[in-house]
C-alpha cells in the first residue's frame, strides 16, 4: 500500500510540473491602436493560465488547446490567423480575439491617413 501512495503521489507532482491539463483562461489585448494605412504589425495577445507556475511548453500547448481565432468589424483592417493586422484604409475597425470555449479580448483599431 505505502508504494502504491508513493508512485501515486510522484504521478501527482510530474503532472504538475508538466502542466498537463493547463488551460488559458483568459485573453488581454491593448485597449485601442493606432496605425498608418499601408502599415502592417503583429496584435499584442496575452494570456490568463489556469496555473501561473507553467514552463514555456506547458504554456504553449494550452495556447494551441484554446483554438485562437480572430475577427473584425469593419473593412478598414484584415488580420491574419497568426494575429497580424494588415491596414487597408483610413477609419475604425474592432479586432477581437476568441478562444474556441468563448473566452474573449478586442482592440478598437484607427487607421490614420498615410501621407507620402
Amino acid at each position: 500500500m505505502k508504494k502504491w501512495k508513493i508512485a501515486a503521489l510522484g504521478l501527482a507532482a510530474a503532472v504538475l510540473l508538466t502542466g498537463c491539463g493547463a488551460t488559458v483562461n483568459g485573453l488581454t489585448l491593448p485597449a485601442s491602436l493606432e496605425i498608418a494605412a499601408g502599415e502592417s504589425q503583429a496584435m499584442e495577445l496575452g494570456y490568463v493560465f489556469s496555473s501561473q507556475e507553467l514552463d514555456d511548453a506547458a504554456q504553449q500547448k494550452a495556447i494551441e488547446a484554446a483554438g485562437i481565432t480572430w475577427t473584425v468589424s469593419g473593412d478598414v483592417v484584415s488580420i491574419g490567423a497568426d494575429g497580424t493586422l494588415e491596414a487597408k484604409e483610413s477609419g475604425k475597425a474592432t479586432v477581437t480575439a476568441k478562444t474556441k470555449d468563448g473566452k474573449e479580448a478586442s482592440c478598437e483599431v484607427t487607421v490614420l491617413y498615410n501621407i507620402h
